[in-house]
């Protein structure tokens, strides 16, 4: 029992070996250059030659079925071979014509499906616990929750007080800290004691990119140093002047990766993706000597290594 546990950890770390991943993935492009050699040898051999295979029937019906989620009629489907075989004579004219050569937008579609495919291998399998866990820690400041601050504030605008704004608002301060004025008790009373705002009054959890978003960068600049369950102010921002009250600080912290599996996992693949792409490149074009008119050196690929 022990030698058989160990022999399927042995296999589940060699399916999720990344050596297997490009061996398969050189076997994908070889069998895909095969293929395309194949087809342009038996359209060179017989190009007015049109053979719809029972694969070719299947994947029209397949593809209706998920598009319309019923099967075709046969009068559907007899469409649906219509318009396969007319593409296919339009598609081998065009080639015999060389419509393809030159074409921005053959090209990109080409080059995203290749791309599609290296996802496809980078996605064969799903990151296990470990890898998972392994991921977190190396990556855990991505994570970190940022710190946030809940307040209310009290609006005094310049446009309807002028010049006593800010006269204003200090005898108002001044006031609510000499009746002790709670805000989360005394709701009604606090919205009295400036002007009409056109948005909220309470802001809970805000991180201080979002009060800067909201209320303009000189105003969350001021949030970190007030302290919590006081009025403060008069705060500037980009309507006017402000009261504060700081109900509550939460400090920045790192989430437990329970919290963020889905995150993790995400970006985990995400990068994954993004290795296999640049390995799969890497490797194709190694193949390749690039040679650019006027430029007398060699061209570095994606991976950062010269082509050779």
């Amino acid at each position: 029992m022990a030698g058989t546990a160990e022999g399927a950890g042995k296999l589940r770390r060699w399916l999720r070996s990344p050596l297997l991943h490009f061996f398969v993935l050189g076997l994908v492009v070889f069998g895909l250059h095969a293929l395309l050699n194949l087809e342009a040898e038996t359209s060179r051999r017989d190009p007015h030659l049109v053979e719809i295979t029972s694969a070719d029937i299947e994947f029209l019906r397949t593809n209706w079925n998920r598009l319309m989620g019923r099967e075709p009629t046969a009068d559907e489907l007899e469409r649906l071979l219509g318009d396969f075989i007319r593409e296919e004579v339009l598609y081998r004219e065009a080639l015999g014509m060389g419509l393809d050569q030159h074409d921005t937008v053959i090209r990109r579609r080409l080059a995203q499906k290749m791309d599609f495919l290296f996802k496809d291998l980078a996605e064969m399998n799903e990151p296990s616990d470990e890898e998972v866990v392994t991921y977190f820690d190396a990556n855990a400041e991505r994570y970190r929750a940022p710190a946030t601050v809940s307040f209310t504030h009290v609006y005094f605008s310049p446009d309807l007080r002028g010049d006593r704004a800010f006269a204003d608002a200090e005898a108002a301060l001044a006031d609510v800290r000499a009746r002790g004025v709670d805000p989360s008790v005394d709701q009604d009373e606090t919205a009295s004691l400036g002007d009409r705002f056109m948005l909220q009054s309470y802001y809970p959890r805000q991180t201080y990119e979002s009060a800067a978003w909201e209320f303009g960068r000189g105003f969350a600049a001021a949030l970190p140093d007030l302290e919590t369950g006081e009025w403060h102010g008069p705060v500037g921002s980009g309507f006017g002047l402000h009261l504060v009250y700081l109900h509550e600080r939460v400090e920045p912290r790192l989430p437990g990766l329970d919290e963020v599996r889905q995150r993790v996992v995400t970006d985990l693949l995400a990068d994954r993706r993004q290795m296999v792409n640049r390995a799969a490149y890497a490797e194709i074009s190694s193949r390749y000597t690039i040679l650019v008119e006027d430029m007398p050196y060699r061209v570095a690929g994606e991976s950062g290594e010269e082509t050779r």
